[in-house]
């Protein structure tokens, strides 16, 4: 698939109404591979405005705090590529224009490769792009920006290695993930919640994340889903 044709499905979407059907019809007409480089195209951009700067021009209190919502700031990301290849490069090469976004959040568009796929093929979708599309997963991006205060990012440090020490302090140090795994599995639970409005079964998050060879601890979970 083209840049080309990747953007002219993107922009079928209604980043307002967070509406991405028409372009969800469009892929469809594709075949199985371009759904796939869809994907791929998708997590490249959205994965492209995963760092300090732009967090700090879409939410300028993270600049204090060394912290942003995680699936607030993914879909302020979704909601910048919807508005189209012009709007999306502005804003690679002047972060302050991610603040035009405002609240506005595009999480259909994270799917629409999804139901392209199991409307085409009525199968399950299991493509993965191989870069992430999660918040804080662009390592490059989130380094220590210039002028970021040092107490900022020691605070975002402290903030994570508290919850992990936290969660796993009844466990033997051998037995722990580390500190870069509890954040992936941070991250999952998250999302999960999230595509299924905020309630999941246990069961449901540790057989998704057995697929995915991601191990969370009981303790995140007890804390983020129902017990059966």
């Amino acid at each position: 698939m083209t840049e080309e044709r990747f953007w002219s499905i993107v922009v079928l979407g209604d980043v307002e109404q967070d509406d991405a059907s028409a372009a969800v019809d469009e892929l469809t007409r594709a075949n199985v591979e371009e759904i796939f480089a869809f994907e791929d195209l998708l997590a490249e951009k959205v994965h492209a405005l995963d760092g300090w700067r732009f967090a700090r021009a879409w939410d300028p209190d993270s600049y204090a705090r060394g912290w942003v919502s995680p699936d607030s700031f993914l879909l302020a990301r979704c909601a910048a590529v919807g508005r189209g290849q012009k709007f999306f490069e502005s804003v690679l090469r002047d972060p302050e224009r991610l603040a035009a976004v405002g609240e506005a959040g595009f999480e259909e568009l994270l799917f629409v490769a999804e139901w392209a796929y199991e409307d085409k093929t009525g199968e399950e979708f299991r493509h993965e792009a191989a870069l992430g599309f999660e918040t804080y997963s662009n390592d490059a991006g989130w380094a220590n920006p210039e002028g970021l205060p040092d107490e900022a990012v020691s605070d975002l440090d402290d903030t994570f290695e508290l919850l992990y020490e936290t969660l796993y302090a009844a466990e033997p140090a051998g037995d722990r993930p580390s500190l870069a795994e509890f954040s992936e599995a941070f991250l999952f639970v998250s999302r999960f919640q999230r595509e299924a409005d905020g309630h999941v079964d246990y069961a449901e998050i540790q057989a998704a994340a057995e697929e995915r060879g991601i191990r969370i601890p009981d303790a995140l979970l007890n804390d983020s889903a129902s017990q059966p």
